[in-house]
């Protein structure tokens, strides 16, 4: 099958994953590797799959081990379905194991072989692009065309247009990596909930203003249950300007992190690398990534929904709004610990 082009990708992850018995996912866009495996996890999985028919390996632990990978492949479910063995950190999986892989493949299994950017000469990336079975998906930067439809895609999911100023604003801010592309745009669809079209000025309250008032010391104190501090920060970010939706937009950008991270495994270390973040803000993500669950992000994500529909309607109460959504949040972290 080789290599899914880019224009192909949308078709390939909706239904033609299931021609392929191995499929590499790779690229030096990390965000963009994380979110292809996400939507080709989510579409393999449906809606009644079984936990424990999901297998999870690293390529260490194969590059250590290469007979492991066949093992897993030809273990069955105890109660039938498909299996689904996840490789991540791929690029050191022996290409060996991964042949016979796919020059037999197991009855209903799916194997996913996520990594970083290889380059050509690769043994996994030259076996994933020349055997007929196996499909390669390139993970790059947006081009604009695929922003554009990343951003209908999210928008167009919330019945949400946009103006053409406020398109060409965003398609410039954002490209680098898919993942905080995707990101940005889920707070801007957040923010923009329950209107009809994304303006320009939405453009600029959201991601502009998100990116000139740092908000992580107030949100890590927040999301780590320390009550005390919430309502001084805030007064001060509010005194210097700040806007409380710039707050709330942040804030639910930063649940999407977490709750992407949580769905992949990630450990701290891996979240504060991949992400870039300073070393400074290390113990404070470890003890949030320590404190909450998919279910409780979500819960949150509601309230800062919620809270920015309110902050729009009655402007004048947006700083008191603001405050007592972190507040909430910093009790549920709080029950937690």
């Amino acid at each position: 099958m080789a290599v899914v082009s880019a224009r192909d990708s949308a078709r390939f992850l909706a239904s033609g994953w299931r021609q392929s018995p191995v499929i590499l996912v790779h690229g030096s866009d990390e965000g963009g590797v994380r979110d292809t495996v996400a939507q080709l996890l989510a579409a393999a999985m449906g809606r009644d799959f079984d936990p424990m028919n999901m297998v999870v390996l690293d390529g260490d632990t194969l590059a250590a081990d290469p007979p492991r990978l066949a093992d897993e492949l030809r273990t069955f479910g105890l109660f039938g379905g498909l299996r689904i063995v996840h490789v991540r950190g791929a690029g050191k999986a022996p290409a060996a194991a991964v042949e016979m892989a796919a020059d037999e493949p197991a009855a209903e299994t799916l194997l996913i072989l996520e990594a970083g950017d290889l380059n050509k000469a690769n043994p996994l990336r030259a076996l994933c692009e020349r055997h007929r079975t196996i499909a390669a998906l390139p993970c790059y930067a947006d081009t604009a065309r695929a922003l554009h439809g990343l951003i209908d895609q999210i928008l167009g999911a919330g019945n949400l247009t946009i103006t053409r100023d406020a398109r060409e604003a965003l398609t410039a801010d954002l490209g680098a990596d898919r993942g905080l592309s995707r990101s940005e745009i889920e707070k801007l669809a957040l923010y923009a909930r329950g209107e009809q079209e994304v303006t320009l000025a939405m453009v600029q309250a959201i991601v502009a203003d998100a990116g000139r008032h740092d908000s992580t010391t107030l949100i890590d104190n927040a999301l780590s249950g320390a009550l005390a501090t919430i309502e001084p920060e805030a007064n001060r970010m509010f005194a210097a300007g700040t806007n409380p939706a710039a707050i709330l937009a942040q804030l639910s950008g930063h649940l999407f992190l977490l709750r992407r991270a949580l769905r992949n495994g990630q450990t701290p270390d891996e979240f504060i690398r991949q992400r870039r973040i300073h070393f400074s803000r290390s113990a404070a993500i470890t003890r949030t990534l320590a404190l909450w669950s998919e279910e409780r992000i979500n819960r949150a994500l509601a309230q800062v929904s919620d809270a920015t529909l309110q902050t729009r309607t009655t402007p004048r109460l947006a700083e008191a709004l603001t405050i007592r959504t972190l507040w909430a949040l910093g009790r549920m972290a709080g029950a937690r610990r």
